[in-house]
């Protein structure tokens, strides 16, 4: 049964009730206009959005957790390469992966998987999948010494692939969830590709035309899509077996040339992406990039400082909601994940920041404020996934021990592991986050995502590539690091 305490609910009220609050002085204050063109054009638009954030979101889940088993069931060689190499589409800003493929693309026949709904489609996946394909491989990577041991002695090994396999579904198919949420109001894909999904057709009704009823409408249409798989998102994940500490690969695995070579597809696809921002950002010498590098460094460090604690805040906050609440505080969490990007930021602005004093206004406040209230709800699913895949035996013990103890002393030390993995995604997630960032940057303050993002809105060129590369490093380092602080914290524990 699912503990509910006031302390969880507290948290969520003090996270969402100033969002709530200035949604609602704007919603009173909202301007009528036109309508959305009738009802064949919302079916329309409704229609795209599922086909291209459900065929992204199905093509992420089936890759990116086939990919993960393969290199939790097997060993491959060198993997200490490889896998930033599989992780990098996530690293980079979607913004980056869209320009980058349709420069690289442009005038040949291929242009066409990096347009319309196909496009839109095959680059939502490519992003996503190495989020699966993480998840998937920390989760096997819990598998205890001894289940181990039994499965590489009593079965061949596609037999083992295949009990791993069934073992990592529960949660490749929460984590291929999330990134449906994730998809599903999402600008910034489907507006680069020419399709007209809900995300930027609420964000054209708040700006650009319509009006900002319609823009709610929209908001509404997306909230009742998602409120199914919230409901299996939150749902148990029942394990048998008490996992060990996240760690290492599985030393016991065998080598397979089969598993190498498919494993070897995405990481070299990767390495010629990645290959292609060197070749452009080198375009015009080495010693105008080195001279460019000191600003973005100074501007990344400065916004690193900003987002690596707001990350682990917002991890430990939504882990902490996530055993306190129920199904319905869940989905609450998760609103502001289901709408489109932008509007956090624009409900501060016309709700919030005329309302607050100037030193508040202009500060990182605002912009912590909106990209924590964005993201929430990915900590507390993170959260209560972490949670949920403690065994249930552990979980009846600890309910004999008192509410203080049976979460800090037994829940949260088990929960270590995931709650570090929902912070490198975190940081991920809002260092590349720019919808919300570009309406509330402080004044002065340069954020390497919003100058990626001004620079790509005009072409592709040898700054973007230099910026891109400095992006995905930074994210690189920090989840390497974040997540081996994570494992060395597990293992002491």
């Amino acid at each position: 049964m699912r503990e509910t305490d006031r302390g969880a609910r507290l948290l969520l009220a003090l996270a969402l009730g100033p969002f709530a609050l200035f949604a609602l002085l704007w919603i009173l204050h909202a301007e009528s206009g036109e309508g959305s063109g009738g009802i064949s054009s919302v079916i329309a638009v409704v229609a795209r959005t599922l086909v291209v954030a459900g065929s992204g979101a199905a093509l992420a889940t089936v890759v990116g957790g086939a990919l993960g088993v393969l290199v939790s069931a097997y060993r491959i060689p060198a993997r200490g390469l490889w896998t930033p190499l599989l992780l990098a589409p996530f690293l980079l800003p979607s913004v980056v992966v869209t320009t980058a493929a349709q420069s690289w693309l442009a005038g040949g026949s291929l242009v066409v998987l990096v347009r319309g709904e196909v496009g839109a489609a095959l680059l939502h996946a490519v992003q996503l999948a190495p989020l699966v394909l993480w998840g998937v491989a920390r989760s096997l990577a819990a598998v205890p010494r001894a289940e181990r041991l039994a499965m590489r002695s009593q079965l061949s090994p596609g037999r083992a692939a295949r009990l791993l396999a069934a073992r990592a579904a529960p949660v490749a198919l929460r984590l291929g969830s999330l990134s449906f949420l994730l998809l599903l109001p999402r600008i910034e894909i489907p507006a680069y590709t020419g399709v007209e999904t809900i995300g930027p057709r609420a964000l054209a009704a708040f700006t650009a035309s319509g009006s900002d009823l319609e823009g709610w409408l929209w908001c509404t249409v997306c909230l009742g899509i998602a409120a199914p798989l919230l409901r299996f998102a939150t749902a148990t994940i029942a394990l048998e077996a008490a996992p060990a500490s996240l760690g290492r690969p599985d030393p016991l695995a065998p080598r397979s040339v089969v598993a190498t070579a498919i494993a070897f597809v995405p990481a070299l696809l990767a390495m010629l992406g990645l290959g292609g921002l060197c070749d452009d950002a080198l375009e015009e010498g080495f010693a105008l990039a080195q001279s460019e590098a000191s600003r973005w460094i100074a501007a990344l460090g400065l916004d690193i400082l900003r987002v690596v604690p707001l990350s682990l805040a917002l991890a430990l906050v939504g882990w902490r909601i996530g055993i306190g609440v129920g199904r319905v505080g869940t989905a609450l969490a998760a609103l502001p994940l289901v709408l489109p990007g932008c509007l956090p930021a624009l409900i501060l602005l016309e709700g919030g920041l005329p309302r607050l004093p100037a030193w508040i206004a202009d500060g990182t406040i605002p912009l912590d404020f909106a990209q924590g209230v964005r993201f929430l709800g990915v900590a507390v699913l993170l959260g209560r996934i972490a949670d949920r895949t403690i065994p249930r035996a552990e979980r009846d013990a600890a309910s004999l021990l008192s509410p203080m103890t049976r979460r800090f002393r037994v829940l949260l030390p088990r929960a270590v592991g995931g709650i570090t993995a929902s912070a490198t995604i975190l940081v991920v997630l809002i260092l590349g986050e720019v919808e919300s960032a570009s309406l509330v940057v402080p004044p002065g303050r340069l954020l390497p995502a919003v100058e990626l993002h001004q620079l790509l809105h005009y072409r592709y060129d040898v700054q973007a590539a230099r910026l891109s590369l400095a992006l995905a490093a930074a994210a690189g380092i920090l989840v390497a690091v974040i997540g081996r602080v994570g494992r060395g914290a597990k293992g002491a524990g």
